[in-house]
């Protein structure tokens, strides 16, 4: 039964050893980052993009610039970038929300639509109303006597 004990010991030491060796270095994933700047506004995607993941979920895409964090000059404040085209940028389309001159026009279309929609109706009852008021005060006369004869 001793041999159990060993065994087990071993292979917790190997599982220990192999944890902080495995361990990625973090000076490489470093250099490796980028950062992206929106440079534009959002637009839709033309019809031959929308399967692109950008495009999702609204089908609208910004255009962006990203560069390399080690591309940045180092008299650049920290998390500003200027407002021209850096060398070494690589332009990218992302995903943006909606576009707001289109949702604003689509509101402002569904508000129209509505007026309008409650303008007709209004129109309705005030003729209904009328047809049947004037019935009614045909019948009171009758009733009467009030007819013309």
């Amino acid at each position: 039964m001793p041999l159990f004990p060993r065994c087990v010991l071993g292979i917790s030491l190997l599982l220990l050893y192999f944890a902080f060796v495995w361990i990625p270095p973090v000076s490489g994933a470093a250099t490796d980052e980028v950062v992206c700047r929106p440079f534009g506004m959002c637009e839709p995607c033309p019809a031959e993009a929308l399967n692109q993941p950008f495009c999702k979920p609204y089908g609208n895409r910004r255009l962006i610039h990203c560069i390399r964090k080690a591309d940045i000059p180092k008299d650049m404040p920290d998390g500003q970038l200027p407002d021209h085209a850096l060398p070494g940028e690589t332009p990218a389309w992302e995903s943006c929300g909606k576009v707001i001159l289109q949702e604003r026009a689509d509101f402002n279309e569904f508000v129209v639509c509505n007026l309008a929609l409650a303008a007709l109706s209004l129109g309705v009852l005030y003729a209904k109303v009328k047809r049947l008021t004037t019935m009614q005060y045909r019948q009171l006369a009758a009733r009467i006597g009030l007819t013309r004869t």
